[in-house]
């Protein structure tokens, strides 16, 4: 804290992130949060409204190597373009990498009543559910080919090309599979009954023989 009203926040970098510094007025952002939140229909989960502002500004880091503007207006739409450039910076990613953490991830898909869970064929696939979903996941490209996590799309088996909830899994230092983040459009939580969809398939995963 500096005196009464500024603030410095510190992250960590994470999924391939810099590390960032960033000082700012807190009643500014107060105001900024608030008028913000509402607008973007965020009021009741002001924690997921904080997320998206921060990765926002991690991902104007990316790309411009310095924050440009900490307090966009319109942050959905600012952070959906930003998620759609930090894309194009991966571009040069090698496909061949990027194809064999596709094969390494395929025992996640699975197939049961109404749903199938899939796994990306291409980092385009990436940007089209970042796109439908309204998500930062766009942003993930370099975290899923390091082998820091795993993405798979849960969809409605018989519309498989519609987003419907965007799945990000790890692995535990014991092996043991787990969800990271299940978010339907616009990071919304999916339901009771597709938490215990989502959890059966773990469970699932998690009793397969090595």
């Amino acid at each position: 804290r500096y005196g009464y009203n500024g603030i410095r926040y510190y992250s960590k970098g994470r999924n391939n992130r810099p590390a960032m510094h960033v000082s700012f007025d807190f009643d500014r952002f107060l105001d900024y949060m608030f008028r913000q939140s509402v607008a973007e229909g965020f009021e009741n989960d002001l924690a997921e409204w904080v997320t998206t502002w921060k990765d926002t500004l991690s991902m104007e880091i990316l790309i411009n190597k310095k924050i440009v503007d900490k307090y966009p207006e319109n942050l959905l739409s600012y952070h959906q373009i930003l998620a759609a450039d930090a894309l194009k910076i991966q571009e040069k990613i090698d496909e061949e990498m990027f194809a064999s953490c596709v094969d390494e991830s395929r025992f996640l898909e699975y197939e049961h009543g109404e749903y199938i869970i899939k796994v990306p064929e291409s980092k385009d696939d990436f940007l089209d559910e970042a796109c439908q979903q309204h998500n930062c996941l766009a942003g993930y490209v370099n975290t899923f080919i390091n082998g820091e996590c795993m993405i798979a799309f849960l969809r409605k088996k018989d519309n498989p090309d519609k987003s419907f909830i965007t799945l990000e899994v790890r692995t535990r230092p014991n092996g043991e599979l787990y969800t990271v983040q299940a978010k339907e459009k616009y990071n919304h939580n999916p339901d009771k009954g597709m938490l215990d969809y989502i959890s059966e398939w773990l469970r699932k995963l998690n009793t397969m023989p090595c």
